[in-house]
């Protein structure tokens, strides 16, 4: 795994001197939508140079039925990252933003949320291949 870790680590860094702003906010503050499938910011939060709004509503960290539901947590367990990469994938504007938005969400699923080095990858696999299927584009 120390092996893994470093290949990815070093792929991200080639990507995250784009970012200038690291710093992600201690606590998010939300409550459950109306219909308990979607949370609702309500205080603006903070992250790698993304401030998202109060107000807005996500999914947290969705995974399609089937296989996948076994790797990739409930949406309750990255609601940061998920929070943050939603809003960023809102705000992208062509292929290396949206890129760009996959890579913060693995490195705050593992870094900040706390993930498993697996599932956090797992969770990585996923968004790029919604990328791929055009979930989440606005490009």
């Amino acid at each position: 795994m120390k092996i893994a870790k470093k290949i990815i680590y070093k792929t991200a860094e080639k990507y995250l001197q784009y970012l200038s702003d690291r710093n992600v906010d201690t606590e998010i503050h939300m409550k459950q939508g109306k219909d308990n499938s979607v949370l609702v910011l309500t205080q603006p939060f903070h992250a790698y140079g993304v401030t998202v709004p109060a107000g807005y509503k996500w999914n947290g960290a969705s995974a399609p039925p089937g296989p996948a539901r076994l790797v990739i947590p409930k949406f309750h367990k990255m609601i940061k990252a998920s929070c943050r990469h939603d809003r960023a994938c809102e705000l992208a504007k062509n292929k290396f933003d949206r890129l760009l938005a996959d890579i913060v969400f693995f490195l705050m699923a593992y870094e900040v949320e706390g993930m498993k080095l697996w599932r956090a990858v797992a969770g990585l696999a996923g968004v790029r291949v919604g990328a791929h299927l055009g979930i989440g584009n606005k490009f």
